[in-house]
């Protein structure tokens, strides 16, 4: 998924589609497992390196960009 072309509808189409996923497959909270999976792999997928978190079930990536200075998202 190569996401350096995609517009802002892009964007809003893809987390839609990911938030019907989500609701569908629900999991207890503090128990997400499949879905910490299923962020990681579409992170993964987008050429990210995803990080997943030891206490709870967190994911992370950084997004590197051609500005200078700190971003956060």
């Amino acid at each position: 998924m190569d996401i350096t072309s995609w517009q802002e509808e892009d964007f809003q189409a893809q987390a839609i589609t990911w938030r019907r996923a989500f609701h569908e497959d629900p999991e207890i909270s503090y128990h997400e497992d499949r879905t910490q999976q299923k962020i990681a792999h579409a992170l993964q997928d987008m050429g990210l390196e995803p990080v997943l978190g030891t206490k709870h079930h967190g994911v992370t990536a950084t997004i590197t960009g051609d500005q200078a200075g700190p971003t956060v998202a």
